[in-house]
């Protein structure tokens, strides 16, 4: 995530049925969606 990648195509590459399935896992174990975890270590 941190190279830029679009996160519909890490969602399929990790296996992830939808784009909001894999936001919700990922929210649950990191506490912040994919999109405040890429403002945090973008910046």
């Amino acid at each position: 995530m941190k190279a830029g990648e679009a996160l519909s195509n890490i969602t399929y590459q990790l296996g992830f049925s939808s784009q909001s399935h894999f936001t919700n896992f990922f929210k649950k174990y990191i506490r912040v969606t994919p999109k405040q975890y890429r403002k945090l270590y973008n910046a």
